[in-house]
């Protein structure tokens, strides 16, 4: 009888193994909360430890003095792979105690624990600390953060279907015509001025412009209180050197480009601000890059007009030290083809202005952007001033956006570009600026032969 009391059924032992099975389950789930919270403490300590560590280490050891904003870091806006790229091929490893740490931008970005004790050693054998490369992309990267706390606008960047069905392709745009002043040069004007001493801007400031720079730095500098001069052509558009006037900017103007740099030695007391031979104005137009490729990871060819060279050097800086297999095409018109003319000489030469697109009218590339495109750039497309009018037409009629002719012209090239390459292509098109009016195209229009 008492074995019969010990004994048990099998129902009983059933419910028996469950209930243990649920106490352990809960048990597991309790412990797996706590781990979790922990592991999320630690991981939010060690990321602002990580950034703490990563700007001081930049601000030693670059010449580059790079402000890092957590948020910013953060942020869609600007990609922690890249600086981790860059610093990893400069010749940094990263070791906690636990040993080296592979890439601790894949770990930031998938919220995977960081070491507390996260420290960076210089390899024995690294490669030089300021390859040019590295460095153009260091302070596009500056740029983008200075340009981010000022009141330069992150333009859209939007897909055009219409336009895409009529090419036969995938089409962006980045609208830098909606850009303050009108187009992309605020970008370079603003980080430079910002980026220069105070006892220099005192003096007041001189610029050569087609027109774009001009309208950007008579903004730029009203904006900060700085007095400045702008020398430009007369074959500059009416509405370019009018908008100088108003913004409160001292005109000069002259009879051609080779003139507007001549004239510049007649004012040694102020501080020469040149529209795109300076390294400030390259890595502020570089921004344009880096808002690009975070938005489009698919972005397989990008197309910008060429003046003197600022604007693609700074979009390859940006480009294609992130992604190389990216491809950039140039776009000149006739009668201002300073970087054609360069690459056929093997250097800087001069040429003529004949072209209407004005702004796009330098006389003379120098050698820091003709090396860029050497490096960088697929070709060179040169179309006609017709083309750039009916580039205008086309983007009006079918997008609703004035362009000028320095943007216009980029239609007709990816007409040219898409008989080059194969598959199904994603391009971008940098609509540069739109400071054209209604009068000069008016003025221009008879070179349309359909009128």
């Amino acid at each position: 009888q008492k074995k019969q009391r010990l004994a048990w059924n099998d129902s009983q032992v059933a419910s028996t193994t469950r209930a243990i099975l649920l106490l352990l389950l809960l048990v597991r789930l309790v412990l797996r909360r706590r781990v979790a919270s922990i592991s999320l403490l630690h991981r939010r300590k060690s990321s602002r430890k990580c950034r703490k560590i990563f700007s001081a280490w930049l601000k030693k050891r670059t010449a580059v003095n790079l402000k890092l904003n957590p948020t910013i870091l953060r942020s869609e806006r600007l990609d922690p792979t890249l600086l981790f790229s860059v610093l990893e091929a400069l010749g940094w490893k990263w070791t906690s105690r636990r040993g080296v740490i592979k890439h601790p931008a894949t770990v930031i970005r998938s919220n995977r624990w960081i070491p507390r004790n996260l420290s960076v050693e210089r390899h024995s054998s690294c490669m030089p600390a300021q390859r040019p490369a590295q460095r153009w992309v260091l302070l596009v990267l500056d740029a983008l953060n200075r340009l981010r706390t000022s009141y330069v606008k992150e333009t859209p960047f939007i897909e055009s279907q219409s336009l895409g069905r009529l090419l036969g392709c995938k089409l962006l745009l980045k609208l830098e015509n909606l850009q303050l002043s009108g187009c992309f040069k605020v970008r370079g004007v603003t980080n430079k001025l910002l980026s220069t001493d105070k006892n220099d801007l005192a003096k007041g400031i001189i610029t050569v412009s087609g027109g774009n720079h001009g309208i950007a730095t008579a903004i730029v500098a009203n904006q900060l209180g700085i007095k400045a001069t702008v020398i430009i052509p007369k074959t500059a558009p009416v509405s370019s050197r009018s908008f100088v006037k108003e913004s409160g900017s001292n005109l000069v103007e002259v009879d051609s480009s080779e003139e507007a740099f001549e004239t510049v030695k007649e004012f040694p007391e102020c501080t020469f601000i040149h529209p795109y031979d300076d390294e400030e104005i390259i890595s502020g137009h570089g921004s344009i890059g880096l808002e690009m490729i975070n938005k489009a990871s698919n972005l397989t060819d990008v197309i910008v007009s060429i003046g003197g060279g600022g604007l693609i050097s700074g979009l390859c800086a940006a480009i294609k030290e992130k992604n190389p297999h990216i491809r950039i095409w140039g776009v000149e018109t006739k009668g201002a083809e300073a970087m054609s003319a360069a690459l056929a000489q093997g250097k800087p030469v001069t040429v003529d202005i004949t072209s209407i697109c004005s702004t796009l009218g330098a006389p003379i590339v120098t050698t820091r952007t003709l090396d860029c495109v050497k490096k960088y750039v697929e070709d060179i497309i040169v179309v006609s001033d017709e083309d750039a009018l009916n580039g205008i037409q086309i983007f009006a009629h079918r997008e609703k956006i004035w362009t000028e002719p320095a943007a216009g012209c980029l239609f007709s090239a990816t007409n040219d570009i898409l008989q080059r390459i194969d598959g199904s292509p994603t391009i971008a098109l940098v609509i540069c600026g739109g400071n054209f009016s209604i009068q000069d195209y008016h003025k221009y229009s008879h070179l349309l032969k359909h009128q």
